[in-house]
């Protein structure tokens, strides 16, 4: 097997395992309706403690002060919908956001290791990482600082 081998059976590997965020991650939670753009996000810049989430044509779409919403938002646009699904209470999102992390955290686990395994004198373990996240739209956002 060659690293393009193992990208693609990656790929099919995390889109079989995935879970779709925010839908699997609602369960019993009082939730609302949050309307999108249906474009492409990318977070912003911290400014006096808030984050702006932008379009890919610099236009602010959303202003917020939680880093917990920022991520749920960008998470929840992936598959850049119209609409998502978002819980009412703080606690519901946060908690939302740290167990679609753990999600990912783990299937990313399982994937350094099967790298590390299959080719073990390798050092283009992130450049395999970033392609494979690349082409799934996959994020995984940390504060920075």
């Amino acid at each position: 097997m060659n690293e393009k081998d193992f990208v693609n059976n990656w790929i099919e590997n995390i889109q079989d395992e995935l879970k779709i965020f925010p839908d699997d991650f609602l369960e019993k939670i009082k939730i609302t309706s949050f309307s999108m753009p249906g474009k492409l996000l990318i977070l912003g810049n911290e400014i006096f403690g808030g984050y702006e989430i932008l379009t890919v044509d610099k236009e602010v779409f959303y202003l917020t002060d939680d880093f917990n919403s920022a991520k749920y938002i960008l998470y929840a646009n992936r598959n850049l919908p119209k609409e998502i699904k978002i819980p009412i209470e703080k606690v519901d999102l946060i908690n939302t956001v740290q167990n679609y992390e753990n999600h990912l955290d783990e299937i990313f686990k399982k994937l350094r290791d099967d790298f590390k395994n299959t080719f073990p004198e390798s050092q283009i373990l992130q450049h395999i990482f970033t392609e494979i996240m690349n082409k799934l739209n996959l994020h995984r956002y940390r504060k920075e600082g």
